[in-house]
This record gives C-alpha cells, structure tokens and sequence, in this order.
C-alpha cells in the first residue's frame, strides 16, 4: 500500500506539487534533485563506461 502510494505520488508529481510542498516544505527540493539525480544517472553511468572500455 505504501509502495502504490509513493509510486502514484512521483507518476504524478506535477498534480501532486502542492501537497508535496505543504508537506515537505524546503525538503521538496532535495526531493526533486534526487528524483532528477536518480533518472539521469544511468545514462552517466553508462556513458562513462563506454568512454573507458575505448
């Protein structure tokens, strides 16, 4: 239940901003930086390895 909540909270997150920045307050930023962060870093990891096996 509290994995389908969370998951239902960052698929939506733009209908969700409000209640996430009334409850978090300045923890939302940390909170998008990891959400950004967490998606990116694949491609980066990956990248890298790419340019090292060369």
């Amino acid at each position: 239940m509290i994995m389908q909540t969370l998951l239902d909270l960052f698929l939506h997150l733009d209908k969700n901003m409000g209640v996430v920045i009334q409850s978090y307050g300045m923890w939302t930023y940390l909170i998008l930086f990891a959400i950004i962060f967490i998606s990116i870093l694949p491609g980066i990891v990956g990248f890298v390895r790419r340019k090292n096996k060369e």
